[in-house]
């Protein structure tokens, strides 16, 4: 099944007005009514091969967004040292202390310093999945925005069903996606411990939970 028709079926059942079986059949009928209008303009873009090949692999940027940052937080913390323990733990053991990380204590004139002491081949490692991570960001914004940009209004319209909010919580999430992927290049690759949280939307518990909670929050009011 495409991702998206998996999404508008959650998003047809979460958002169903179920006050009484009144509201329940006429929001019902509007529903239906904007889902064909949504599997037009689907069918329109799909049309266009680069674009179908894109939307229809959404769910890979998905899981290639998070399996990419969580291979290199691991590794991350392989490479991280504190040079005053090291030293320490080296000398009462009576070991040597790893290439790199003699290297770079010999080099770094604070000897309490803290963080990221790279092997060889480090951070050639880190741009290249750093680019491949950047890559996967945007293709997944463009997957999104391609999809939903008929959808996204400025103006509240409480009549159409399937309108997103031009200001809603995803699409700054996106954005912030994009920028923390950016950054991690020059960061070490310490902002992408921030991906780690993409986990919430790839599985369907942690994402029924948080919907169950928060979706009709008006209607606990």
């Amino acid at each position: 099944k495409s991702v998206k028709i998996i999404k508008i079926k959650e998003e047809l059942k979460w958002g169903l007005d179920r006050k009484s079986k009144f509201d329940k059949q006429r929001d019902f009928l509007m529903w239906s009514s904007e889902i064909v209008e949504d599997m037009i303009h689907q069918r329109y873009f799909t049309a266009i091969p680069l674009l179908h090949w894109v939307m229809k692999r959404e769910l890979w940027w998905d899981w290639l967004v998070f399996l990419l940052a969580l291979f290199m937080q691991l590794w991350l913390l392989r490479e991280w040292v504190n040079m005053d323990y090291a030293q320490r733990e080296a000398e009462s053991k009576n070991v040597e202390l790893p290439v790199h990380i003699g290297k770079c204590i010999s080099e770094n004139i604070n000897k309490t310093y803290v963080g990221v002491c790279p092997s060889e081949g480090f951070y050639f490692c880190l741009i290249l999945l750093g680019i491949v991570h950047m890559m996967a960001c945007i293709f997944l914004g463009i997957s999104y925005f391609v999809a939903n940009y008929h959808r996204i209004s400025i103006r509240f319209n409480p009549s159409k069903k399937m309108a997103i909010s031009w200001n809603a919580f995803y699409h700054f999430y996106l954005l912030a996606l994009l920028i923390c992927s950016a950054l991690g290049i020059w960061s070490d690759g310490v902002m992408y411990c921030v991906h780690l949280f993409h986990i919430a939307t790839l599985f369907d518990l942690l994402r029924r939970v948080i919907q169950g909670a928060t979706i009709h929050v008006d209607q606990l009011l």
